[in-house]
């Protein structure tokens, strides 16, 4: 007998289909590579503040505490076929939610912590985006995280203790600014020309120089004192202005007014010397940047001026024992060809009460600038 003839022919077919599938396997990434075109760099547009900043005391000393939320587009290669080959490029939108940390009077931040892609929760108002617990922050966000205000470590959620400590927010710079202040015997506040006039013409001793109220954004103020004092009437007490006269030197101070803290409604009057903080705002036209003059309650004297800060829109007022911290937005950028208007960059100022010394930090630039990685 004859031996059957061997069949070869499918195996050389699965052969052959074993090794195109191999070629395909190993060459295709190679061909996507060889095909690929370089990236275009990420896209990333200034950050902007989210919810309020907050003032909290920790064993390592004060943080000041101020959440960013950040735009950008996210370059990537992808595999696949197309009309033109193999593999493409593609992007995706990038959400930064950053928590910044300071030292009172130090613009460097001490520790950034970054949220990626982790937006606030929808069911939270913005303004409770951060709130303080203790020496912690909580930020709600989809994905809630507590934080430690000290060093920027990530704690466990269920850990949260006390009741929230909200951040204050203004909306525009007279929600800072009181007409005047007594102090003891003596009012010291800002009158227009026309308020003068009231205020001792026929009927002006039925006028509060503090209860005038602000009229209008376009006028200049100077600074006056008066004698106080207190007498009983059908009404109970009342008080009784007498002896105004101009503070110091009569300078004008556009749309100005005594500093105040927005939630406390208290005046800011540093000791050593007695003292009050004028707040003021220059015009529009010459970009309404803000300004404060530390003024003794005496005698008038000047004792320091912060002038043409780089805020135009104050926002936040976060007061310590010695200094402020400002934050808001700068002067609004030119509009660009196409019409469009920038978003002004958010910043901090640090002011030191007893010398007036500031020091300016500009989150939205510095939120593009290389620099330590934030921690995630």
């Amino acid at each position: 007998m004859t031996a059957p003839a061997k069949k070869t022919g499918w195996k050389t077919w699965e052969v052959a289909a074993g090794l195109l599938i191999a070629l395909f396997v190993v060459g295709l990434p190679v061909v996507f590579h060889l095909n690929r075109k370089p990236l275009p760099p990420d896209e990333l547009q200034p950050a902007g503040l989210l919810g309020k900043p907050l003032r909290l005391q920790t064993a390592a000393g004060e943080r000041i505490l101020v959440l960013s939320q950040q735009y950008g587009v996210h370059w990537y290669h992808y595999s696949g076929t197309g009309r033109r080959g193999f593999g493409g490029i593609t992007s995706e939108q990038v959400i930064n939610i950053d928590l910044w940390a300071f030292e009172p009077g130090n613009p460097v931040p001490l520790w950034r912590r970054r949220f990626k892609n982790n937006t606030p929760d929808v069911m939270t108002s913005a303004g409770d985006v951060l709130l303080g617990h203790g020496d912690s922050v909580w930020l709600a966000l989809r994905e809630p995280a507590l934080v430690a205000a000290a060093d920027g470590r990530l704690l466990p959620v269920s850990s949260r203790r006390g009741e929230p400590v909200r951040g204050d927010e203004v909306y525009d710079v007279r929600d800072l600014q009181a007409r005047g202040l007594r102090m003891g015997d003596r009012w010291i506040g800002v009158l227009t020309g026309a308020d003068h006039a009231k205020l001792t013409g026929p009927d002006g001793g039925r006028w509060r120089p503090d209860a005038l109220g602000f009229v209008g954004d376009d006028h200049d103020y100077t600074l006056w004192s008066a004698r106080v004092r207190d007498i009983a009437s059908d009404f109970g007490r009342q008080e009784r202005y007498s002896d105004l006269r101009p503070l110091g030197e009569p300078v004008p101070r556009h749309r100005a007014g005594l500093l105040m803290l927005a939630q406390r409604g208290a005046t800011v009057a540093p000791a050593d010397p007695d003292s009050v903080v004028v707040l003021q705002r220059a015009p529009d036209a010459q970009g309404g940047r803000i300004s404060l003059s530390r003024i003794e309650s005496g005698d008038g004297r000047v004792l320091w001026s912060a002038d043409n800060l780089p805020i135009a829109r104050l926002r936040h007022l976060l007061a310590g024992a010695g200094d402020l911290v400002l934050v808001g937005d700068a002067v609004r950028p030119p509009a660009r060809p196409d019409g469009t208007s920038p978003a002004p960059s958010p910043w901090l100022v640090f002011i030191d009460l007893a010398s007036g010394g500031s020091q300016s930090f500009d989150l939205g630039a510095a939120s593009l600038a290389a620099g330590p990685a934030p921690l995630e």
